[in-house]
Protein backbone atom coordinates (compact mmCIF):
# COMPACT_ATOMS: atom_id res chain seq x y z
CA UNK A 1 0.00 0.00 0.00
CA UNK A 2 1.27 3.25 -0.87
CA UNK A 3 0.81 6.10 1.46
CA UNK A 4 1.12 10.13 0.60
CA UNK A 5 1.74 12.83 2.85
CA UNK A 6 -1.97 14.64 4.21
CA UNK A 7 -1.07 17.72 1.77
CA UNK A 8 -0.78 15.51 -0.90
CA UNK A 9 -4.89 13.94 -0.38
CA UNK A 10 -6.31 17.22 -2.09
CA UNK A 11 -4.44 16.68 -5.15
CA UNK A 12 -5.35 13.10 -5.74
CA UNK A 13 -9.38 14.61 -5.94
CA UNK A 14 -8.81 17.19 -8.33
CA UNK A 15 -10.81 17.03 -11.73
CA UNK A 16 -8.58 16.66 -14.61
CA UNK A 17 -8.51 19.70 -16.72
CA UNK A 18 -7.55 18.58 -20.81
CA UNK A 19 -6.49 21.84 -22.72
CA UNK A 20 -6.28 20.86 -26.54
CA UNK A 21 -5.07 23.66 -28.82
CA UNK A 22 -6.19 23.98 -32.39
CA UNK A 23 -4.71 24.95 -35.24
CA UNK A 24 -6.06 28.85 -36.48
CA UNK A 25 -8.97 28.38 -38.54
CA UNK A 26 -8.00 28.17 -42.38
CA UNK A 27 -7.96 31.66 -44.27
CA UNK A 28 -11.48 32.06 -45.99
CA UNK A 29 -12.07 30.92 -49.36
CA UNK A 30 -11.24 33.81 -52.28
CA UNK A 31 -14.22 34.84 -54.43
CA UNK A 32 -13.75 33.90 -57.97
CA UNK A 33 -13.88 36.43 -60.71
CA UNK A 34 -13.47 36.37 -64.51
CA UNK A 35 -14.07 39.54 -66.95
CA UNK A 36 -16.96 38.18 -69.44
CA UNK A 37 -17.07 41.14 -71.38
CA UNK A 38 -14.70 42.03 -73.75
CA UNK A 39 -14.25 38.48 -74.55
CA UNK A 40 -10.30 37.84 -75.56
CA UNK A 41 -9.08 39.03 -78.89
CA UNK A 42 -11.67 41.90 -79.30
CA UNK A 43 -10.34 44.96 -81.15
CA UNK A 44 -11.66 48.08 -81.04
CA UNK A 45 -11.22 51.71 -82.32
CA UNK A 46 -8.88 54.35 -80.87
CA UNK A 47 -10.72 56.37 -78.33
CA UNK A 48 -13.31 54.38 -77.82
CA UNK A 49 -15.25 53.59 -74.95
CA UNK A 50 -15.25 49.84 -73.76
CA UNK A 51 -17.58 47.95 -71.28
CA UNK A 52 -15.63 45.79 -69.35
CA UNK A 53 -17.73 43.21 -67.50
CA UNK A 54 -16.70 41.13 -64.95
CA UNK A 55 -18.62 38.09 -63.31
CA UNK A 56 -18.25 36.91 -59.58
CA UNK A 57 -18.73 34.25 -56.66
CA UNK A 58 -18.26 33.69 -53.55
CA UNK A 59 -19.17 31.37 -51.41
CA UNK A 60 -18.93 33.21 -47.62
CA UNK A 61 -20.26 36.56 -48.32
CA UNK A 62 -20.69 38.99 -50.40
CA UNK A 63 -18.20 40.31 -52.70
CA UNK A 64 -17.56 44.33 -51.68
CA UNK A 65 -15.62 45.56 -54.61
CA UNK A 66 -13.96 44.92 -57.51
CA UNK A 67 -10.84 46.71 -59.18
CA UNK A 68 -10.45 46.92 -62.77
CA UNK A 69 -7.10 47.16 -64.76
CA UNK A 70 -5.31 47.72 -68.16
CA UNK A 71 -2.19 46.39 -68.52
CA UNK A 72 -1.46 46.26 -64.54
CA UNK A 73 -2.50 50.13 -64.23
CA UNK A 74 -5.76 50.66 -62.78
CA UNK A 75 -8.76 51.81 -64.12
CA UNK A 76 -11.03 51.99 -61.41
CA UNK A 77 -12.30 50.46 -58.82
CA UNK A 78 -16.45 49.48 -58.10
CA UNK A 79 -17.73 49.44 -54.99
CA UNK A 80 -20.92 47.20 -53.97
CA UNK A 81 -23.53 49.26 -53.08
CA UNK A 82 -25.91 46.34 -52.13
CA UNK A 83 -23.89 43.39 -50.65
CA UNK A 84 -26.03 40.52 -50.70
CA UNK A 85 -25.05 37.21 -52.17
CA UNK A 86 -22.50 37.32 -54.56
CA UNK A 87 -23.13 34.99 -57.59
CA UNK A 88 -23.36 37.06 -60.46
CA UNK A 89 -22.65 35.36 -63.69
CA UNK A 90 -24.29 36.18 -66.88
CA UNK A 91 -27.39 34.16 -68.00
CA UNK A 92 -27.98 32.20 -70.17
CA UNK A 93 -26.29 29.90 -72.48
CA UNK A 94 -23.61 31.63 -73.37
CA UNK A 95 -22.75 32.41 -69.99
CA UNK A 96 -18.86 32.22 -69.15
CA UNK A 97 -18.45 31.79 -73.20
CA UNK A 98 -17.43 35.66 -73.42
CA UNK A 99 -20.22 36.27 -75.09
CA UNK A 100 -22.82 38.77 -74.28
CA UNK A 101 -26.41 37.24 -73.37
CA UNK A 102 -29.89 37.77 -75.17
CA UNK A 103 -30.78 40.02 -72.02
CA UNK A 104 -27.18 42.09 -71.50
CA UNK A 105 -28.94 45.04 -69.87
CA UNK A 106 -31.28 42.79 -67.38
CA UNK A 107 -28.46 41.62 -66.58
CA UNK A 108 -26.05 44.98 -66.44
CA UNK A 109 -28.92 45.46 -63.99
CA UNK A 110 -28.44 43.88 -61.57
CA UNK A 111 -24.49 43.09 -61.81
CA UNK A 112 -22.65 46.51 -60.16
CA UNK A 113 -19.47 45.11 -61.49
CA UNK A 114 -18.91 47.02 -64.72
CA UNK A 115 -16.59 49.63 -65.56
CA UNK A 116 -16.44 51.55 -68.95
CA UNK A 117 -13.04 52.55 -69.68
CA UNK A 118 -13.24 55.76 -72.14
CA UNK A 119 -10.99 56.77 -74.60
CA UNK A 120 -8.93 53.82 -74.69
CA UNK A 121 -5.67 54.72 -76.42
CA UNK A 122 -3.82 52.30 -79.30
CA UNK A 123 -1.98 49.34 -78.55
CA UNK A 124 -2.23 45.81 -77.07
CA UNK A 125 -4.11 45.71 -73.79
CA UNK A 126 -4.32 43.13 -71.04
CA UNK A 127 -7.37 43.43 -68.99
CA UNK A 128 -7.60 41.86 -65.26
CA UNK A 129 -9.91 42.46 -62.33
CA UNK A 130 -9.45 42.11 -58.64
CA UNK A 131 -12.18 41.32 -56.61
CA UNK A 132 -11.90 41.41 -52.96
CA UNK A 133 -14.91 39.98 -50.51
CA UNK A 134 -16.34 40.48 -47.27
CA UNK A 135 -13.64 38.90 -44.98
CA UNK A 136 -10.81 40.70 -47.01
CA UNK A 137 -10.18 37.76 -48.91
CA UNK A 138 -9.43 38.73 -53.19
CA UNK A 139 -8.79 36.77 -55.65
CA UNK A 140 -7.30 37.95 -59.67
CA UNK A 141 -8.89 36.73 -62.78
CA UNK A 142 -7.00 35.46 -65.78
CA UNK A 143 -6.21 38.17 -68.40
CA UNK A 144 -7.95 39.07 -71.56
CA UNK A 145 -6.06 40.43 -74.26
CA UNK A 146 -7.62 43.13 -76.44
CA UNK A 147 -6.45 45.20 -79.16
CA UNK A 148 -7.43 48.98 -79.43
CA UNK A 149 -6.11 50.01 -83.42
CA UNK A 150 -5.25 53.44 -84.51
CA UNK A 151 -7.78 54.36 -87.23
CA UNK A 152 -6.12 58.03 -87.97
CA UNK A 153 -7.49 58.27 -91.70
CA UNK A 154 -4.67 59.22 -93.89
CA UNK A 155 -3.63 62.19 -95.22
CA UNK A 156 -4.85 63.96 -98.38
CA UNK A 157 -2.51 65.17 -100.55
CA UNK A 158 -4.01 67.63 -103.11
Amino acid sequence: MTTYPSWAAGLLSLPLLVVRIFAADAAPPPPEVRIVSPPGGSVFAESSDILVLAGVKDSDGPVLTVQFFANGASLGVVTNQFPGPSVIDPPGPTAGAGAFPDNLLDFLSINPFHFTWHDAPAGHHVLTALATDSRGASAISDPVEITVLDFTPPAIVT
